[in-house]
């Protein structure tokens, strides 16, 4: 699926969906954390692919890497397609933004899954964080991994979508993320 297309159905999912964010970003580093510990923690996650929804989209609470649940995905009848949630920023934002959060993946081959950030200003598309669509790919495996990036965002930018896809048709693979977090990797320079 092309790049264009990508940012095409995020907008327009976006837009149809009411995309929720996170409220103002917490005090200190911290701008967003998802913990998926309660229906609220997963309601900000949405299917971004509209003609082939997720089999599944839920929270999931066998083997969570911690707390009570973790979020579920797996891909639709074509077994292609992503989810994704998005994050407000403040003007004045740091330079650098980290995400950190915990995956593992079943059925998956290499480059089978990813994780993405996407800024933007309003509804102007900005680009891919640090120029690149795939921040890290998702390993296959049953043990939770720890997946932290740092990367450059645009001083316009004031909207952050994180997406996790899965890019190879088959509907049996399977990917689970618990403890997303957004995080301020250094303050704004003026």
């Amino acid at each position: 699926m092309g790049t264009t297309r990508i940012l095409a159905m995020v907008l327009a999912s976006s837009l149809s969906a009411g995309l929720l964010f996170a409220a103002e970003p917490a005090k200190g580093l911290l701008l967003a954390n998802f913990d998926f510990e309660s229906a609220d923690g997963a309601a900000v996650w949405h299917a971004g692919n509209a003609k082939t929804p997720p089999a599944v989209l839920k929270l999931d609470s066998d083997n969570p890497h911690s707390g009570k649940s973790a979020l579920k995905f797996q891909p639709g009848a074509d077994g292609s397609g992503f989810v994704f949630t998005g994050i407000s920023l403040p003007e004045g934002h740091g330079e650098k933004i980290r995400v950190r959060l915990y995956a593992r993946g079943e059925g998956l081959d290499a480059g089978d899954a990813e994780i993405d950030l996407l800024e933007r200003s309003g509804q102007k598309v900005i680009g891919w964080c640090g120029g690149k669509q795939a921040m890290v790919s998702i390993d296959a495996g049953t043990d939770w991994r720890e997946y932290t990036a740092e990367v450059p965002v645009a001083a316009e930018a004031r909207v952050l979508t994180l997406m996790i896809r899965i890019n190879h048709p088959a509907p049996a693979k399977t990917v689970w993320v618990d403890d997303v977090s957004f995080e301020f990797a250094n303050a704004a320079t003026k």
